[in-house]
């Protein structure tokens, strides 16, 4: 809690905003400057000083501001080397803040981590590195259905049903040996024909969907899915066949919400859009900043702390970053550790020094 107080009640005499930027002498820089500046000093105006309830004054904890080594200068080797696994150039802040977790793991493997996430998108990124790196975790939000590939996979065939022109789709589903197992051999399309052209591709395009549309008729949405993910199932890893089991009833809940009137595209669009928990054993928990509210962890890792307060103009930043930033940091439990793990860019971890010392702390 103190930490709070201490970067963002002082947010508004901090040197990085007060001091001039000879770099920027032009005057929409000065405006802009002038603006973010007027924006940070009426934030502190309003800002109220964060307590601690009595109950939990005492107990102590730790916060450590840390920031991703500049891999700029390395090869795609040396981050293997570093990171232990391969590593997109465009995943460098995240493998670094993976690798920071599993080391906090690996030496307290008792202790539950709570990872807080913005949105789905990173925390997605974030789970498979730690897979890749040996690290099992609960993640409780951000776990698209459809990132699947044995869902992608259903879905293809679905599409066809729908559209039996999606020749996209229609290619998905020539490819995958165990979906095309549930679908009669005499209509099953051949991948080697597709270079025929388009009267090969209408025909079994219209074949396909042929079937598979009298099949949802027969057994149903639910039950036609369930047909084809059982086809899937035995070359699914335990994710994926989690995801597979919630894609399956995701389609009896909607046909039975939606009864005669759900149309296939409908459901292909909820399942792309849809978001399942994947809970599990492991003391690392992945999870929204938004669904974290009331849990406890005895880590709690931040992230997502790259963007400067700097960027945002009068309006809009400052209000998101008390939103996404106070709420998990305060009511953590005794032993409570924060580690934001800062990207490339020291601007932010110079401004929360700063903000330290103008409080003489």
């Amino acid at each position: 809690m103190r930490v709070v107080n201490d970067v963002f009640g002082t947010i508004g005499s901090c040197e990085p905003l007060i001091a001039s930027d000879p770099k920027k002498k032009t005057e929409y820089d000065i405006a802009k400057k002038n603006a973010v500046l007027e924006a940070a000093q009426n934030w502190n105006k309003f800002f109220e000083e964060h307590k601690v309830p009595e109950k939990n004054g005492n107990r102590k904890g730790l916060v450590s501001l840390e920031e991703a080594p500049n891999f700029a200068d390395r090869t795609p080797e040396e981050w293997q080397d570093f990171f232990g696994v391969p590593v997109d150039a465009n995943n460098l802040k995240a493998a670094y803040a993976a690798r920071r977790i599993r080391d906090i793991h690996n030496a307290k493997p008792k202790a539950s981590i709570g990872v807080l996430f913005r949105g789905n998108d990173d925390l997605a990124t974030l789970a498979s590195l730690l897979k890749q790196m040996g690290v099992e975790v609960s993640q409780e939000g951000g776990n698209p259905l459809a990132t699947a590939a044995s869902v992608r996979a259903v879905l293809a065939l679905l599409r066809v049903a729908d559209h039996p022109g999606d020749t996209a789709a229609l290619a998905r589903t020539a490819t995958v040996p165990e979906l095309l197992g549930a679908v009669p051999e005499d209509i099953r399309p051949d991948f080697e024909r597709f270079a025929e052209g388009r009267e090969y591709l209408a025909a079994a395009g219209e074949a396909l969907s042929s079937w598979a549309r009298g099949q949802v008729m027969t057994l149903g949405l639910g039950g036609f899915v369930r047909t084809l993910a059982n086809r899937i199932l035995p070359i699914c890893d335990t994710r994926e066949a989690e995801k597979l089991g919630a894609f399956v009833k995701t389609a009896f809940r909607f046909e039975e919400e939606q009864a005669a009137a759900g149309r296939l595209d409908s459901f292909i669009s909820l399942t792309e859009t849809k978001d399942v928990s994947l809970p599990g054993d492991s003391n690392v928990h992945l999870v929204t900043i938004h669904k974290s509210k009331g849990l406890e962890y005895d880590v709690v890792v931040l992230p997502e702390l790259e963007p400067t307060l700097t960027g945002f103009l009068p309006g809009s930043g400052f209000p998101d970053c008390r939103r996404y930033v106070f709420r998990p940091m305060e009511g953590r439990r005794e032993r409570v550790a924060q580690y934001p793990l800062c990207g490339h860019d020291a601007r932010q971890a110079r401004t929360a020094d700063d903000n330290r010392d103008t409080r003489g702390r």
